[in-house]
């Protein structure tokens, strides 16, 4: 994790400072970080980037980085998402059935936004019709 200490020697283009946030997050912990465009990555290494990206995310978050770089590790992040979510059936399955972990949490706004990133149709959640306890018999 880059430390505040560090974040405040940040200079220039926000996109660099993403990409230290990235390689940052896949520096000694596994797999090496996948490079190039998407459509030459293969679905293991789409998946390995999608974690890095979630990774360098939440670790901006914790360095309260400023707002563009924050957005542009997002919009990579979604983009990761959508096209795993297009191109590999088991994955936009898990994402249906609820079972993926959404970045950002379970708010049924945030739930609607990966569920059209993955072209998948929103589900709305019904609220659990309330009984008065006192009728309850």
């Amino acid at each position: 994790m880059i430390s505040r200490f560090v974040r405040m020697f940040f200079f220039g283009d926000p996109v660099d400072s993403a990409r230290l946030y990235l390689e940052n997050a896949a520096h000694g912990y596994g797999p090496v970080l996948p490079t190039g465009i998407l459509e030459e990555l293969s679905e293991k290494e789409v998946r390995i980037l999608m974690t890095y990206q979630r990774v360098a995310l939440e670790n901006s978050v914790q360095d309260e980085v400023d707002d563009d770089v924050y957005n542009i590790l997002l919009q990579a992040y979604d983009t990761t998402f959508s096209y795993l979510s297009v191109n590999s059936e088991s994955f936009r399955n898990l994402v249906d059935q609820g079972k993926h972990q959404y970045y950002g949490g379970y708010s049924q706004e945030n739930i609607d936004k990966y569920r059209v990133l993955a072209a998948l149709p929103r589900k709305t959640v019904r609220p659990v019709r309330q009984t008065n306890p006192a009728k309850a018999g």
